[in-house]
This record gives C-alpha cells, sequence and structure tokens, in this order.
C-alpha cells in the first residue's frame, strides 16, 4: 500500500503528464493552422501577383492602397510572414532545448 506522500506525488505527476499532453495538442492545432493560413497566404500571393506599381509624386500613405500600390502591400505581407516564421523556428528551437534539459534533470 502507497504512503500518503506517495499517492500525491503520484498525482502530481498525472497532472503533469495530462498538461504536457494539452500543450502538445494546443502546439499542434496552432501549427496546422499556421501552416494553413501561410499557404493561403502564399497562393493568394502568386494567384493576384503583384501590379505594375504605384506612381510616384502626389500619392502618399494610406492613399496609395486606394490606387495601384499592390507590389508594397505585397512586400508588407512577405515580410510580415518571414518575421513570424523566424520567431517560430527561435520559439520553438528555445523549446526543444527547455524539454531537453528538463529529461537530462
Amino acid at each position: 500500500m502507497r504512503t500518503a506522500e506517495e499517492r500525491i506525488e503520484a498525482l502530481h505527476s498525472r497532472m503533469e503528464n495530462l498538461q504536457k499532453a494539452k500543450e502538445r495538442r494546443t502546439d499542434a492545432l496552432l501549427g496546422a493552422g499556421c501552416g494553413m493560413l501561410t499557404i493561403l497566404l502564399a497562393a493568394l500571393i502568386f494567384v493576384n501577383g503583384s501590379s505594375n506599381g504605384a506612381t510616384a509624386g502626389i500619392y502618399s500613405g494610406a492613399t496609395m492602397l486606394l490606387e495601384d500600390a499592390g507590389g508594397y502591400v505585397l512586400a508588407a505581407v512577405a515580410a510580415f510572414m518571414v518575421g513570424v516564421i523566424v520567431t517560430a523556428v527561435i520559439l520553438g528551437a528555445r523549446k526543444r532545448q527547455k524539454n531537453q534539459a528538463e529529461k537530462e534533470d
């Protein structure tokens, strides 16, 4: 028969395992969602392409969105996508390092 301390330790271990499983499911769902959004944005970029660009001169700021400024918007979306991917890679590497450090302890 187990002592009270052993039962509490087993309970804490089970709770930790359930929490890790929940985090893995959440990470998988978020990853799948981000992957689908990335594919969707890439498809939109290649389908729509970029226009001839905006004419310089009187157009500036938000008014370029009303005219042919698709190239600027396309560049902004592409830069944002690259930033998100780099951030995800860095955070994933940190998480792997943290998991490896926990396994070693």
